[in-house]
């Protein structure tokens, strides 16, 4: 083995590591928020109903996919930071950097593709629970009246 694999191979291991940690901090933050709200009684987190039912699941939808955006961001956020750190000598930057249309046509369909279906879903489902709307039910409506 030579000592360019085996550098190689040290930087692999390095990232998967790294990979693992980060692994590792998402799920126990999950599992302690899993933890602290067990066998309580939020009323967010616990709907009643078919409207709440909706909104809840809209709700979870929405969280989803902002984490999908939130999670890595933070991760890339902090990779680059710590990249090019001003300590780290390793690090080649380079000075004349060009303009990638490809590069900044991505940045901004990725934003824009997920602004339009967190819209096309939001709209639909909200619309879905319109108030004048009869809701299917197998009991007696109730009449409310109001002095």
């Amino acid at each position: 083995m030579g000592l360019i694999e085996a550098s190689s191979r040290k930087k692999r291991v390095k990232f998967v590591l790294y990979v693992l940690i980060v692994i590792m901090t998402i799920t126990d933050i999950v599992l302690l928020g899993r933890y602290l709200i067990n066998g309580k009684n939020i009323a967010l987190l616990n709907p009643k109903g078919f409207i709440a039912e909706q909104q809840y699941s809209l709700m979870m939808f929405t969280i989803a996919t902002l984490m999908l955006i939130a999670i890595p961001s933070l991760f890339t956020l902090y990779f680059t930071a710590w990249k090019y750190r001003e300590s780290n000598t390793k690090i080649h930057q380079a000075t004349k950097s060009k303009h990638s249309k490809y590069l900044v046509f991505t940045m901004w369909l990725v934003p824009t593709v997920i602004m339009i279906v967190l819209a096309v879903v939001m709209w639909s489902g909200t619309h879905k629970l319109v108030p004048q709307k009869q809701i299917s039910s197998d009991k007696k409506p109730l009449t409310v009246q109001v002095i």
